[in-house]
């Protein structure tokens, strides 16, 4: 198994370049592009799902090539910047994923939490380098009701100006026509 650190796969003008990990096993599957969480805030591309710093390898371990992908955060750009630069890591990848020994074409987009919110969108804009599957574990996917959700859940619900949804979008979902 091989990996690849910081691969740089866009550079936003305006902003800091972004990155990607990548562990390739030597017959992938498929790649992942693994998005992670932080409610669009916080988080980055060597966070994985779990509290296991040896998760990526394990799964390059069972056949899965992974590129832990990382994504403008909602305090250093608002929503569609997100999607665009999983987008870009996608076209990257498609691109370039035999340079790095990933031989399959198949491609998943698989994402927690916030990240999961934005795998289900890349795999709405994922045209011209298709997603074949998309993995999301426990996504937002209402961003109007998710107050209402968190705080049916038993969690304490933000619907003001601070919120992530806010923080992600420029302002409360609820006050933002045509969403």
């Amino acid at each position: 198994m091989r990996v690849h650190r910081e691969v740089t796969f866009a550079r936003p003008v305006g902003f800091r370049p972004l990155s990607l990990d990548l562990y390739v096993p030597e017959a992938a599957v498929a790649l992942c592009l693994y998005l992670h969480g932080g409610g669009w805030r916080v988080g980055g591309r060597a966070e994985p799902p779990f509290p296991d710093p040896s998760f990526f390898t394990r799964l390059a371990g069972l056949g899965l090539a992974v590129a832990s992908v990382e994504y403008r955060l909602s305090g250093e750009a608002r929503f569609p910047a997100q999607l665009d630069d999983v987008t870009a890591a996608g076209l990257f990848l498609a691109e370039h994923r035999r340079d790095f020994g990933v031989t399959t074409d198949a491609t998943v987009s698989w994402g927690v939490s916030a990240g999961g919110h934005l795998a289900a969108l890349h795999a709405l804009v994922s045209d011209p380098a298709p997603v074949s599957a998309v993995v999301c574990w426990y996504p937002p996917t209402d961003l109007l009701a998710l107050p209402d959700d968190i705080d049916a859940a038993g969690g304490r619900s933000d619907r003001g100006p601070d919120s992530r949804e806010a923080g992600l979008l420029g302002g409360p979902a609820t006050g933002l026509p045509g969403l």
